[in-house]
């Protein structure tokens, strides 16, 4: 998990794929922190990815380096409606902040994914190595 977090601390960036009957969606989110073995995200219960993420607990996400190292992992997904999450994820993201105000914003949702698979690529050298052992 170490190596999965210090890559997303970097490339925070990660690019969020679902499925809607067999029809993939990908879209981008920061990645907010990580505790107890799970990755955490945001977003608007007002949003298609909020339910399609209802629907299909299954995603993975990739992120990608300057270097062209890739990070994909796979996992499920859970929604909490811990405020202590929330208020942690509006102290360090600016952005979240100016979007949702405040923990108790209705339309603020926080899931987590809890990896079951994860792989690095160096794209250049064709080396891949499986982050989940």
């Amino acid at each position: 998990m170490k190596k999965i977090v210090d890559f997303l601390k970097v490339n925070t960036t990660v690019y969020l794929a679902t499925s809607v009957q067999e029809i993939p969606h990908v879209r981008a989110f920061g990645f907010m922190f990580e505790e107890k073995g799970e990755l955490y995200f945001c977003t608007s219960n007002k949003k298609p990815v909020f339910q399609q993420l209802q629907v299909n607990k299954r995603v993975e996400i990739c992120s990608m380096d300057k270097f062209l190292n890739t990070l994909r992992v796979a996992g499920r997904i859970s929604f909490t409606k811990e405020l202590d999450k929330k208020k942690k994820i509006l102290e360090m993201s600016p952005l979240v902040k100016s979007i949702y105000k405040h923990e108790g914003n209705p339309v603020f949702e926080v899931f987590s994914i809890k990896p079951d698979w994860a792989e690095h690529l160096n794209l250049m050298q064709q080396k891949k190595e499986n982050y989940m052992e």
